[in-house]
């Protein structure tokens, strides 16, 4: 019997403490799968996050999760020395998260292991317990069986705002469905989604994200001018093209596995998970007949029904 393929989980972080271990609570609430990782990095973090790092191997609240933790501690300050040695300006907010991204997503990749990799935010929460590897596993699965090859760029499994699920970029095809019943939708436009999982072997045919320390010489004026848009969200942007190159398409899950935490809870430190989980069949019921991926704005109305007592016995 061969192994079951070996997933890695990584999270880049910055001075969310509250956000990060909600994210690995709700994790170790919810997993059913076993061969995995989790890559954890920081950069640079003065909240609180390395102590609670350093720990961690030592939390009883999270000892389902020792020998399958890699801490990476990044200071920032070598890659910023770097790009100064260049003449790259970090001169805004945004520029700095655009030189950032991309940077630590490259370093998590080339330190991920697994099979299949998942890039996740610290500021998503997993809201149902559920063998989600094995659902998402079904659907490349069964598209390597129709098309004989991996065709996938990004398999989202998160909620998202509704009006970019209803953009006409993000326009999808009819219902489709695993040979387990799991429903999911391939889009018609976008070839890929920041947040999702992402097999080696497309992983290694993308190749890496943007960093603006690898650009070329005629190139960092461009960077430099503030008000030059091709930087923005460059990381994301420079991906897309490389999707539709090699026909690999961004697939959406129709009911989430985790939730993003837009609704303000997460700004306060939390003993227990900041949403509510799922109780089983409450995707089914509520939006079996949804002709799309559930959005952030529905599935806050859902957790909002859930009461206190109901997530007590799951965490």
């Amino acid at each position: 019997m061969s192994q079951a393929p070996l997933i890695s989980y990584y999270v880049v972080t910055w001075n969310r403490v509250h956000l990060l271990k909600n994210l690995l609570r709700s994790f170790v609430a919810c997993n059913l799968y076993e061969n995995y990782e989790w890559l954890l990095i920081d950069h640079g973090s003065t909240d609180g996050t390395l102590e609670f790092l350093e720990q961690l191997d030592r939390d009883p609240e999270f000892a389902s999760l020792r020998g399958k933790l890699r801490v990476v501690i990044d200071h920032e300050r070598t890659y910023r020395e770097h790009l100064d040695s260049r003449g790259i300006e970090l001169a805004t907010p945004r520029r700095v998260q655009e030189a950032m991204v991309g940077h630590y997503r490259n370093m998590a990749r080339r330190l991920a292991k697994g099979d299949y990799i998942i890039d996740i935010a610290d500021d998503h929460q997993f809201i149902r317990r559920a063998n989600w590897v094995e659902e998402m596993l079904g659907v490349y699965n069964d598209r390597r069986q129709l098309f004989g090859s991996d065709d996938i760029a990004s398999l989202v499994f998160r909620t998202r705002r509704r009006y970019r699920i209803l953009k006409k970029n993000n326009g999808t095809g009819p219902e489709e469905q695993t040979t387990d019943g799991v429903p999911y939708y391939v889009c018609l436009h976008k070839g890929y989604d920041d947040y999702g999982m992402i097999s080696r072997e497309s992983a290694e045919r993308m190749g890496d994200y943007f960093e603006p320390g690898e650009m070329p010489e005629e190139e960092i004026a461009a960077w430099n001018d503030l008000d030059n848009q091709r930087y923005d969200s460059v990381h994301y942007q420079d991906y897309l093209p490389r999707a539709k190159e090699l026909g690999l398409k961004k697939i959406m899950m129709k009911h989430p596995y985790t939730h993003d935490l837009l609704n303000g809870l997460h700004n306060q430190p939390h003993q227990a998970l900041v949403m509510p989980l799922l109780e089983d069949g409450a995707l089914e019921s509520t939006f079996g007949k949804l002709r799309r991926a559930v959005s952030i704005e529905e599935m806050d109305d859902l957790l909002a029904e859930q009461t206190p007592e109901q997530v007590s016995s799951r965490i």
